[in-house]
């Protein structure tokens, strides 16, 4: 009964959601398991040139901030009139016994849509929930892009980027500040020939017996068939 209810909340989920012109992937925010110690996501699109429809779900160990065993899980349909929702759901029926127990969605405290023009696009400042007591600090987050050297070949490709990733954390002393990611070199055969990252969504997760914590979605673009594409890496780190 419990799969059946999963798998019909899901595929309404699917079928509601529209394919967008151009390789920049929609993503669909999946959630947390219960304790806050995974977090998964899934993008999906059509593939620029082939039309071939595609799906990528990936689970996080939140502490860690790294795949789980398994992840991600991803299907390409190589049939231009193959819908993007049958993908979906293949994989979706792929990820399900992974995915089952990661559905507490979480809060979204802050989103940018890639058409977005952003005053600063390498700051990410957000409450972390819709309830704000006295005294709160919000989240704040700064990207930076660097030249970075690719593990996969990008010869002819110029620019090729990695990131840092900063929290900034303000106190009574002033403001600290806690690096959470930065490549390191090469970059991973997964990051293809990334061209420069931003920032796409910010989702806090308050456990009932655990932790709070945060997922940094951030939107990468890479070189493709005809011209950028657009895909999703999320970083996750406890929320302090």
């Amino acid at each position: 009964m419990l799969k059946s209810i999963i798998y019909a909340s899901l595929f309404i989920l699917i079928y509601n959601q529209t394919a967008f012109a151009g390789d920049f992937a929609e993503r669909e925010i999946i959630g947390f398991s219960k304790d806050g110690s995974k977090f998964a996501f899934e993008e999906f699109g059509v593939q620029d040139g082939s039309g071939f429809a595609y799906s990528n779900i990936y689970i996080i160990d939140t502490k860690t901030d790294r795949w789980i065993d398994g992840s991600p899980w991803r299907v390409q349909i190589n049939d231009e009139n193959v819908s993007l929702s049958a993908a979906r759901n293949k994989n979706l029926k792929l990820a399900f016994h992974s995915i089952k127990n990661v559905r507490q969605k979480g809060f979204v405290a802050a989103t940018n849509r890639y058409t977005e023009i952003q005053e600063d696009p390498s700051r990410f400042r957000a409450h972390p929930r819709s309830f704000i007591p006295s005294g709160a600090r919000p989240l704040e987050y700064k990207l930076e892009n660097y030249p970075a050297t690719p593990k996969t070949n990008c010869s002819g490709i110029d620019n090729i980027m990695g990131f840092k990733l900063t929290q900034i954390l303000s106190t009574n002393s002033g403001t600290q500040k806690r690096v959470l990611h930065k490549d390191s070199a090469p970059l991973p055969n997964s990051r293809g020939c990334p061209l420069d990252y931003s920032f796409a969504d910010l989702v806090t997760y308050y456990p009932k017996n655990g932790p709070p914590v945060a997922a940094i979605l951030l939107l990468k673009r890479s070189y493709g068939f005809e011209g950028p594409d657009g895909r999703y890496l999320a970083i996750t780190a406890p929320i302090e």
